[in-house]
């Protein structure tokens, strides 16, 4: 009940205007099964098939313009509960979207840019940044990537420039839900374009 698929697909079509052609979507693309007490009362679309074809039929697309996709809590629920991972059977169904797996991957984009897309668990910190500032941290040279973006927390958070990683948290399309108002907690509804240059040296 409380998408917000308007905006979900505005910011689509700005993406499409500004000639975007790679989305990158850090988990949850859709609500899940028994994830809070009085989760049922929220929901709009029940069980993984209805969910799943909601998606499909609702979710954004662009001609020329592909969606790499990792899988939240909120999609893996099912999985726990059923044994079904609904993100593959939606981007089976789209050939704008791309399933990359749960919780977190790597990504080779243009231009020799490594990106790790990523979905956090538990709680918001103490300030929005730390869980970014934290992961940042906590990776191996090896595995470090240029572009670090950190879904599950419903904040919108950069940081351009932290142990020469670009972090952040996209935000997300859904308002403050009666779980999140229990909480204290607002949302950030949107999401960030970003355009990168490389430098081949």
């Amino acid at each position: 009940r409380h998408q917000q698929l308007t905006h979900l697909k505005s910011i689509y079509q700005r993406f499409h205007d500004e000639g975007v052609k790679i989305v990158l979507h850090a988990g949850d693309i859709v609500e899940g099964i028994r994830m809070y007490r009085g989760w049922e009362r929220e929901v709009i679309a029940h069980g993984a098939t209805d969910q799943a074809n909601y998606a499909i039929r609702e979710y954004p697309k662009h001609e020329g313009m592909t969606t790499f996709v990792i899988g939240g809590n909120h999609d893996g629920s099912f999985y726990t509960n059923a044994g079904i991972d609904v993100v593959s059977l939606i981007c089976a169904e789209r050939d704008d979207l791309v399933y990359l797996g749960s919780a977190g991957a790597h990504l080779d984009l243009p231009g020799g840019m490594r990106a790790y897309l990523h979905h956090g668990a538990k709680g918001q910190a103490y300030a929005k940044s730390y869980k970014l500032q934290k992961a940042v941290e906590g990776f191996a040279p090896e595995a470090k990537p240029h572009l670090y973006i950190c879904g599950h927390y419903h904040v919108s958070v950069v940081l351009p420039d932290y142990r020469n990683v670009y972090a952040m948290h996209p935000g997300c399309f859904q308002s403050q839900t009666e779980f999140l108002r229990r909480l204290g907690l607002n949302p950030d509804v949107g999401g960030w374009l970003l355009e990168y240059r490389t430098n081949p040296d």
